[in-house]
């Protein structure tokens, strides 16, 4: 990305039971020019040292943070400003490290929010991250620091998420299925749950309502490419605040198989409809509109970890008019506690 940057990097959380943290503050010059040396330097700012503090002390008392966690640093006017509204933290994927000061595994990488992103850092993480690699065309997502960026996200206005979360008191969210993946290809998109999170998809279905059954995914390595959900933040027309869907990938790789950041699966289809089932893209997942008979038929293989597919198109439509929408079980997820170490070693 070419910027320079401050790397702070802790060693010792892993004490606490908290994954180690880097943090890359963009360094802010006091100068017009393009060179940054000790003289146009702005000093380090302690603001990153005193909340990577409050993290430590948070996970000594058994509030540890963990992949897509969102930190807000206790101080109103953190770096000098009211615009940050604190962090989310990522797993690194395929952004570059070199020459970064890596700590020991496990370990998290900081990303500095907006102040009006935070209500997608706490109810959708996913969304955000996923966003700001859209903005800065870094894939999946940067993990740099930019400071005196605007916000990716205005207004929450009308997206579908209203639906599934509580952006005014946070009292409930998306359930998000850990390991969880949706892989969307030409007719075939094949959402992949572990078989060891059956618990966590029954508590989502004992919880969600008679019409709608709602998951929220993870980010896929194995995907070429990921939908996004843009929001018009500038446009003073009409679709002010609209959200839309966009694509990002990995450079210079053709996109064959697409991730997408949710799946649902709505009972309102009608037997009228002449349809099997419908199935669209909604901002940055999936939307599968089908027969209550099929989402009872859904909700018992769910609960008794069977597979199931759902045909969509046209009633006894051929393979070329059909897409088909299959929900597997599949191997256990392992991929967490990866290079914990216990206190005692």
């Amino acid at each position: 990305m070419n910027r320079t940057v401050i790397n702070f990097t802790t060693s010792g959380m892993h004490h606490v039971g908290n994954d180690e943290l880097i943090i890359l503050l963009e360094l802010e010059s006091q100068s017009t020019n393009a060179v940054i040396n000790k003289d146009t330097a702005a000093p380090i700012p302690k603001d990153i040292f005193v909340h990577l503090y409050e993290i430590y002390r948070d996970a000594e008392l058994g509030n540890p943070i963990a992949e897509l966690s969102y930190t807000s640093p206790r101080s109103s006017n953190f770096l000098g400003t009211r615009d940050y509204g604190g962090f989310i933290f990522i797993r690194a994927t395929f952004q570059c490290l070199q020459d970064v000061l890596v700590p020991e595994q496990p370990f998290l990488i900081g990303i500095l929010i907006h102040r009006y992103e935070v209500p997608w850092a706490k109810v959708f993480p996913l969304r955000l991250m996923l966003r700001l690699g859209a903005q800065y065309r870094y894939y999946p997502c940067p993990h740099i620091s930019i400071r005196n960026r605007e916000s990716v996200y205005a207004e929450i206005a009308q997206t579908i998420i209203n639906f599934l979360a509580d952006f005014r008191n946070y009292s409930y969210t998306l359930p998000c299925i850990k390991g969880m993946y949706i892989h969307m290809e030409d007719r075939q998109t094949t959402v992949m749950i572990p078989r060891n999170r059956q618990d966590d998809v029954i508590k989502a279905i004992k919880n969600a309502s008679d019409h709608i059954l709602a998951f929220g995914g993870n980010f896929s390595k194995t995907a070429d490419g990921h939908l996004v959900c843009m929001q018009n933040v500038n446009d003073m027309g009409t679709e002010m605040y609209a959200y839309s869907t966009q694509a990002i990938n990995i450079q210079g790789q053709p996109r064959k198989v697409t991730g997408a950041s949710f799946f649902v699966l709505n009972e309102s289809l009608k037997s009228t409809s002449g349809l099997s089932g419908k199935c669209s893209i909604v901002e940055d997942g999936l939307m599968v509109q089908i027969l209550p008979s099929k989402m009872e038929e859904i909700r018992n293989s769910l609960q008794n970890h069977k597979d199931v597919e759902i045909i969509c198109g046209p009633v006894d439509a051929d393979d070329q008019q059909t897409e088909v929408v299959s929900i597997k079980w599949v191997e256990n997820d392992t991929d967490f506690n990866v290079g914990v170490k216990s206190p005692i070693d």
